[in-house]
This record gives C-alpha cells, sequence and structure tokens, in this order.
C-alpha cells in the first residue's frame, strides 16, 4: 500500500517535472521591475500582495535609487494619512516624487486614498508613480492596477497543507 505525503508533494512534482519535461519549467521566474515599470502607466498603481517577510520595499527603493527618483514612504494605518493624501496629489500632478505606500491592508480609509485612481478625468504626471506593498485582503483594491504576488516555498507549502486539513 502506498502513502501520499503532503509535506513531500511540492518536492516530487519539482523533482518529476525537473526530470521529464526540464529544469527550465520549475526555476524561479525573475522578476524584472524594470520591465514592470516600463510597461505600466502612471495612473496604474504597482500593488505587491505579500505574506510574510519579504523584499519588497527594499526592491521597490532600490529601484528608485537606480532610476534617480525620489521615494516617499508612508505606513498605513497611523495619522499619517491626510499627509500622505497631499503628497500623493501634489505628485501626480508633479511627478517629483514617488509614493510607496506599505501595510495598505492598515488603510483606515481605502477609498479616499485612492479616490484620484479612479477618476477618469484625473491626469498623471509622466514621472509619478505608486506603490502598494499590502497583505492579502478583502478589501477591494483598483481594478486597473498591476497586481503581484509574492509568496516564498514555505508559504506555498503551508497553504497546500491547510487545504488538506
Amino acid at each position: 500500500m502506498a502513502t501520499l505525503r503532503v509535506d513531500k508533494l511540492l518536492e516530487l512534482t519539482h523533482s518529476f517535472v525537473s526530470d521529464h519535461i526540464g529544469y527550465k519549467f520549475v526555476e524561479p521566474v525573475t522578476f524584472d521591475l524594470g520591465r514592470v515599470f516600463s510597461e505600466c502607466e502612471p495612473s496604474q498603481p504597482i500593488i505587491y500582495l505579500t505574506s510574510g517577510p519579504n523584499e519588497a520595499s527594499a526592491d521597490i527603493r532600490k529601484f528608485a535609487t537606480e532610476r534617480s527618483s525620489s521615494l516617499v514612504l508612508f505606513s498605513m494605518g497611523g495619522d499619517d494619512e491626510i499627509l500622505m493624501q497631499d503628497i500623493l496629489l501634489q505628485s501626480m500632478e508633479n511627478g517629483e516624487k514617488w509614493v510607496l505606500l506599505e501595510n495598505f491592508e492598515s488603510a483606515i480609509n481605502i477609498r479616499s486614498t485612492l479616490k484620484h485612481h479612479v477618476r477618469i478625468d484625473q491626469e498623471f504626471h509622466k514621472g509619478y508613480r505608486l506603490w502598494i506593498i499590502t497583505a492579502p485582503t478583502q478589501k477591494v483594491i483598483l481594478k486597473n492596477s498591476l497586481k503581484f504576488i509574492i509568496n516564498n516555498l514555505m508559504d506555498l507549502m503551508n497553504f497546500s497543507s491547510r487545504r488538506q486539513n
């Protein structure tokens, strides 16, 4: 009688695909932030859906430095949301700064934070970019945006084992 162990399933699948189809189908995908940036419009926020520790904020800061762009960082859920909205509006108009909103799932009022991104007639400076880092949430986050899911291997394995129980 054979037994299928859930904790070994990912490893076995990886080995099978690598052996029979080729390693290129299991090697990690390289994430090219420059390519993503060049393919999006200033009106499209770039949203990272993350769970657990990650390097998203550091990657965005490094990319802003490489592009010689000024980056303003806000951690949501605090008293800074009014100041953040002022800087967001100024940046949309003059393009001097990129805005990074971390912990977006903690935002007190998401609708007012992103109200300018839902207006059809809103103008965006070509140098403006809005970056959002958030944990998965039930709150609706802009349909017209680029969304990336960042999971590490252990998150996928834990998700797989939770689904089995």
